[in-house]
Formats: structure tokens, C-alpha cells, sequence
């Protein structure tokens, strides 16, 4: 999240929004998004409902997180571009702008 925080402005000049989700109770992102200044909405899923549905959900860690994962979603709500992603292998948000 911190990279996107980085160049989130990029993304609002192209017109694009970035939002984080997160399984973690809303109390406790909207903590985490205060202490690391994330500029965008920090959004809960603390009972795994879209992390089931998209396919990301790794059951095997704590109890269920979501596998690292970026979505393009246009304006239709159409997915453009997805990539499930691992801790060493991550989409750059530089090169998310230029999808």
C-alpha cells in the first residue's frame, strides 16, 4: 500500500480511484490507514465475502486473508486486468498506470 501511496495523485490525474480491501475489522483499518497516511478508502471485509467471491481468499494464513491481489475495474465494473500476486512477485503501480 505504500507504493500506491506514493504516486496515488498519478492515479487521480488519470482518473482513476485506487481502493485497498482488507479482512480486518473496520475499527482496525481505518487505524491503519491513519498511521500510514494512505490517501485512499481502506475498505473492510472482515467476513471474507469478496475475497471468497473474486478467488483470493488464502485460507491457510490467519484464520483467512486475501492473496495479494490488483484489480483493474473500469467504470462499468468491468474487470480490465488482474493480477494474483505473491509477497516477492508484485504489479508495480507504475506499471498499473500505464495499463
Amino acid at each position: 500500500m505504500a507504493d500506491y501511496t506514493k504516486v496515488y495523485q498519478n492515479f487521480r490525474a488519470a482518473g482513476a480511484e485506487v481502493v485497498a480491501i482488507s479482512v480486518d475489522p473496520p475499527n482496525r483499518s481505518a487505524a491503519l490507514r491513519k498511521d500510514l497516511a494512505i490517501p485512499f478508502p481502506l475498505l473492510s471485509d472482515s467476513n471474507r465475502a469478496t475475497i471468497i467471491e473474486w478467488a483470493v481468499l488464502n485460507a491457510h494464513e490467519k484464520g483467512g486473508i486475501a492473496i495479494p491481489s490488483t484489480f483493474l475495474i473500469d467504470r462499468e465494473r468491468v474487470v480490465r486486468f488482474a493480477s494474483v500476486e505473491d509477497m516477492m512477485m508484485r504489479i508495480e503501480p507504475r506499471a498499473m498506470l500505464e495499463v
